[in-house]
């Protein structure tokens, strides 16, 4: 059995390399036949905890991300905002300067084909 704590598949590192993540080994592993247990995002669980931990109504959060098939589908899922950060994980696929957001019709047709939908756009986030 593997636990994969971090479903993402794909990061942006701080000095802006993009690399694999554990969602990648994970996906993998099931793929040879090995049983993996998923936490973190897009499954509810790790929201809960956050909610009970923070003691935060679920409606008084905001998800910010910039991984449409973790961030958002989480986001989504829990009927949480939602906000796309486009130049961290979806920079390379739009092809965006940095500051640069992409054209609003090309991110849609993202989001629908991922079967999400964010609340609103930033190109970055800085915290």
């Amino acid at each position: 059995p593997m636990i994969c704590a971090n479903p993402d598949k794909e990061i942006v590192r701080q000095d802006g390399v993009h690399a694999l993540c554990a969602g990648v080994i994970a996906e993998a592993y099931e793929k040879m036949g090995g049983q993996v247990t998923y936490f973190g995002k897009p499954h509810s669980e790790i929201y809960q905890f956050i909610f009970e931990k923070l003691q935060v109504n679920p409606n008084q959060a905001i998800a910010v991300g910039d991984n449409l098939e973790t961030d958002i589908r989480g986001a989504n899922t829990l009927g949480i905002y939602s906000v796309i950060i486009t130049g961290g994980v979806l920079s390379h696929i739009f092809s965006l300067a940095p500051g640069q957001l992409p054209e609003k019709s090309a991110l849609a047709a993202l989001c629908k084909k991922h079967r999400v939908k964010p609340d609103a756009v930033m190109a970055s986030f800085i915290a």
